[in-house]
């Protein structure tokens, strides 16, 4: 795992995590590519491998989709599902759920305060979605798949 000082020089060992980790998210032909000549999506999932070569048992994440195209989508989405399955504790803020609900242990609502918190089938309530959003919101159910749907519905 890559957990050195900057003054130290990087082993074998620190190299492999490293590819290792881009590996995960797709990304190892991108290993001798600049940071700021990757897409936004490309951006934001050499930053998840930064955070998995340092072998974490807990990741702490701000919007990791946002602006993110739908391939970095299902690769980041993905990871943190394997992630989870490994028993490395995720804790994702979004305004988005959607992406997410197949894989989530526990919601947290928050609207200047604590709205609700439990699994993701006590969550998934409109009147508890559409207090913390400030707005209608219903749940679309199809076959084993549910959507959070926010505002407007019409066609």
């Amino acid at each position: 795992a890559i957990r050195k000082p900057p003054w130290k020089t990087l082993g074998e060992d620190d190299y492999k995590a490293a590819l290792e980790a881009l590996k995960a998210v797709d990304l190892r032909e991108k290993w001798s590519e600049p940071f700021s000549h990757l897409s936004g999506g490309q951006q934001q999932r050499a930053l998840m491998a930064r955070a998995l070569a340092s072998d974490p048992q807990l990741l702490l994440l701000d919007e990791p989709l946002s602006g993110v195209d739908a391939k970095s989508q299902n690769v980041i989405v993905e990871l943190l599902a394997r992630l989870r399955r490994r028993g490395i504790g995720v804790v994702v803020v979004t305004h988005n759920l959607n992406p997410y609900l197949e894989h989530l242990d526990h919601v947290l609502l928050l609207n200047r305060r604590v709205v609700a918190f439990g699994s993701v089938d006590e969550i998934l309530d409109s009147g508890l979605l559409t207090e913390t959003y400030e707005r209608a919101v219903r749940i679309l159910r199809i076959g084993s798949k549910c959507y959070v749907i926010c505002g407007d519905s019409h066609a």
